[in-house]
């Protein structure tokens, strides 16, 4: 999966953030999107519930974790961007054979990566892309959810968010 177009959306979002006066590149402003990114990762996993054995209704509501998987995507594409990490990880691949992995396995993996080094963020990005293949997502589906939160994102900015 490309992600140079990816990088250009999420920078769009980030510019009219950095409009407000913003400081994106703020030790605290990035260990915020850092402590934000594992928030959304949580929403994520409550929104597939893979781990409420003892609910035996849960079905999973796709619409609504496609789009935790868009915020998570978010804010791994922003921390990236800032940290540098997008000149250098262009494209993902890998991801298909990660599907196959419990969502336990690929969850713990994600809450521990600190996205501090090139590998880490590469890695959780993979991840990332096989939770939505997991799903039942194509690559064309979560570009498109992706894009779609980003173009909500960059709204809520105009208008005041």
């Amino acid at each position: 999966m490309n992600l140079e177009f990816l990088y250009k959306k999420q920078q769009e979002v980030d510019n009219k953030i950095a409009e407000k006066g913003v400081k994106l590149d703020h030790y605290l402003n990035l260990e915020h999107r850092i402590f934000a990114f594992q928030c959304e990762l949580m929403e994520l996993a409550n929104e597939i519930g893979f781990f409420k054995d003892w609910k035996h209704s849960h079905e999973i509501n796709h619409d609504a974790a496609i789009k935790e998987l868009a915020d998570c995507l978010a804010f791994a594409f922003s921390i990236g961007i800032t940290k540098g990490y997008d000149k250098l990880v262009k494209e993902i691949e890998g991801y298909e054979d990660l599907t196959e992995f419990p969502y336990l396995d690929l969850f713990n993996n994600l809450r521990n990566n600190d996205l501090n080094t090139i590998g880490s963020y590469k890695m959780a990005l993979i991840m990332l892309i096989a939770i939505g293949r997991k799903l039942g997502f194509s690559n064309a589906g979560i570009i498109e959810h992706y894009i779609a939160k980003s173009n909500i994102n960059i709204q809520r900015q105009e208008e005041g968010y």
